[in-house]
């Protein structure tokens, strides 16, 4: 595949890769490694989520958006599952974290900045469900949900956001908001949807809520930078039936982003 399409119903959660769209029976020796990825800015690279190895695309035209007359959009996959092949017959391993690599496939997850304040309607649309395992990596947010809806129609990506409420010391409260009218009688989506949400910068963080405080600053393992931008994030979403639903609490950092 050369160019590739966000899907207008998002991306299911990664709890199940089967893309068989992509990939045939015979495709897995095609590939020899996959993770979840961030690509740089320059696309000249990516970082993996898990391993934080550096892989330098050799074929870096395949993260091109196209419409639907697959016309391309001027946008590039910034984030998603990625199946890279090895240069030179190189392999994963723990002592080695760059590589050259060709991009074999991918799925790319649909991307969205994080907004500093509310900007919601009065009774906003209600939840099913909300991922109690998201994570944050490489300057992004990324948050699992199972939305309701209005049966026959679409979901936008355009009507989802997420928001810093407030701060208590170094933890970080967020609001995933759906922001259409309340749906009455609603159809519930019983898969995980996942979006990247692009994180806001330490700088700009400070000067909404100066009172933020870090992680352990003079811990220097924790902040080999010598200095700390590590906090506690947890998101929140209004659930059916007057809930609440909540993620765990998981740790990012601000200034890392790509």
């Amino acid at each position: 595949m050369k160019s590739y399409r966000l899907p207008f119903l998002f991306i299911l959660l990664i709890a199940v890769l089967s893309f068989s769209s992509c990939l045939n029976s015979d495709s897995e020796s095609q590939f020899d490694w996959s993770e979840p990825m961030t690509v740089r800015e320059d696309r000249s690279s990516m970082i993996g989520d898990y391993t934080n190895n550096t892989y330098y695309i050799q074929n870096p035209e395949i993260l091109q958006l196209v419409d639907n007359n697959n016309v391309p959009t001027g946008e590039y996959v910034k984030r998603g599952i990625f199946y890279v092949k090895f240069m030179d017959g190189e392999s994963i391993n723990d002592q080695k974290k760059e590589y050259k690599v060709n991009i074999f496939t991918l799925s790319a997850y649909p991307v969205k900045n994080m907004t500093m304040m509310s900007d919601t309607i009065e009774h906003s649309n209600k939840f099913y469900k909300l991922g109690r395992e998201c994570w944050a990596v490489n300057g992004y947010i990324n948050v699992a949900f199972a939305p309701t809806y209005k049966s026959g129609e679409k979901l936008s990506i355009n009507d989802f956001n997420l928001y810093i409420e407030k701060v208590e010391g170094s933890t970080i409260h967020l609001v995933l908001n759906h922001n259409i009218s309340e749906v009455e009688n609603p159809t519930y989506y019983e898969d995980y949807l996942l979006i990247s949400f692009k994180m806001p910068s330490k700088n700009e963080v400070l000067h909404k809520f100066p009172d933020l405080e870090f992680i352990d600053p003079s811990n220097t393992e924790l902040n080999p930078n010598g200095y700390s931008d590590l906090v506690n994030i947890k998101v929140t979403a209004k659930g059916l039936n007057d809930s609440t639903q909540e993620t765990n609490t998981f740790q990012a950092r601000l200034d890392m982003g790509y």
